[in-house]
């Protein structure tokens, strides 16, 4: 379950993970209820540079055979207490394409409208304690730059890119094994 990084569980037949990473060992012999993923779907991208996205799709080409479904998504939370004013942020959803600048704000309301407007594929919500979040329903990484280093302290968002997570579900709501060549988990 450690090339996935999935590791709980929410309910009996389903299993929600932390971040993926982009590269993991096709070596390590992923089995998924005992079918062999690593050697079905390593074309697919669930081996080598791939999004949750990519590695979702590469676990549902194989949905027939293993009775698991896979769903990504990607949600990111910043800290709270700062003011929104910042010049120069950039947001990316995924590998490809472009970041796009967010317009310039005055507050953490302003701030998570511009990101609304300006940064397709991402949400941004605030909550009551100040946070943003971001968030996709594809999985897709989703990438946060700053032109300068002190406009991340208003924000409460750090530069980084962050990998999608992974949830799996048995269809007949059912056990889920995952087990490597390594160990089984």
């Amino acid at each position: 379950a450690q090339d996935l990084n999935l590791n709980g569980f929410s309910k009996l037949g389903e299993l929600n993970g932390g971040r993926t990473v982009a590269a993991v060992n096709a070596t390590d012999g992923m089995h998924i209820n005992d079918i062999n993923i690593s050697t079905l779907s390593t074309a697919d991208g669930i081996y080598g540079i791939g999004s949750a996205t990519r590695k979702a799709v590469a676990i549902n080409a194989h949905t027939s055979q293993t009775g698991v479904t896979a769903s990504a998504y990607n949600t990111y939370t910043g800290v709270g207490g700062v003011d929104g004013i910042q010049t120069g942020l950039t947001i990316k959803s995924g590998a490809a394409g472009n970041a796009t600048t967010i317009s310039d704000s005055g507050s953490m309301e302003e701030l998570v409208d511009n990101i609304n407007r300006d940064a397709a594929g991402v949400t941004a919500t605030l909550s009551s304690d100040g946070k943003i979040t971001l968030s996709n329903d594809t999985g897709a990484a989703i990438v946060v730059a700053f032109a300068g280093a002190t406009q991340a302290a208003h924000t409460g968002l750090t530069d980084g890119t962050y990998e999608g997570f992974l949830s799996l579900s048995d269809d007949n709501n059912e056990e889920i094994k995952l087990t490597t060549a390594l160990a089984t988990d």
